[in-house]
């Protein structure tokens, strides 16, 4: 009995000594976390350690496999300029159709700051390399809309200026060249699969027949 006791002992370590060498090795991979945080490369060290593209992933997204998650933070920052414009040009008004708290000097101010933006974004995709691509060619619709979004009339600017007539009618283009570009490689189904996409090409059409005719 006393042998049979000892054996079993001897194949597994006390439990106390299971809890310090676990404990360590918890204290390291948070160490090893933290150090990512301070360097700013969180998404670094997450990607390496659980979310590695194996070879054939890589081959089937070799966007994702080259620039990780810069491409969805990319968007991200697009997709808040987007709610800035929707927050300032298209604000809430009175039925006299004034802004409540914000003049008219406010609102063109920071429709100054956010072309400007959008034009820094734009600055930012080209020099990412993600071109030729079908994600590229995404993320210059999604900006091309924004630019639509921001000069075409409204509420705020019924009548828009020559200068944003131009800005429409580039973007309508880009946004149609790319269009072309992605249905020729990958189907109708890749451009119009819901009512949202339908929306943006009715919108884009729209926008270069009033620009352009």
């Amino acid at each position: 009995m006393t042998s049979g006791s000892s054996a079993g002992t001897s194949c597994r370590p006390p439990l106390k000594q299971d809890s310090t060498v676990t404990t360590k090795t918890g204290a390291s991979h948070l160490k090893n976390w933290r150090s990512g945080i301070g360097r700013g490369g969180v998404h670094t060290t997450w990607s390496a350690t659980f979310d590695a593209l194996t070879p054939l992933e890589s081959s089937m997204a070799p966007v994702l496999h080259k620039h990780n998650i810069e491409v969805i933070r990319h968007l991200i920052t697009l997709r808040r300029i987007g709610g800035r414009i929707l927050e300032s040009i298209y604000i809430a008004r009175g039925p006299n159709g004034t802004a409540m708290d914000t003049t008219f000097q406010q609102i063109c101010a920071t429709s100054d700051q956010i072309r400007r933006d959008l034009e820094l974004w734009e600055q930012q995709l080209e020099a990412m390399g993600l071109k030729p691509s079908r994600e590229y060619s995404e993320m210059k619709i999604e900006y091309c809309l924004l630019q639509l979004l921001l000069h075409r009339p409204s509420p705020t600017f019924m009548v828009p200026s020559r200068q944003m007539a131009s800005y429409c009618s580039k973007a309508a283009s880009t946004a149609i060249s790319h269009w072309s570009k992605i249905e020729g490689e990958y189907g109708i189904s890749a451009i119009c699969r819901c009512f949202r996409q339908l929306h943006d090409i009715i919108l884009v059409g729209l926008a270069a027949l009033y620009c352009d005719w």
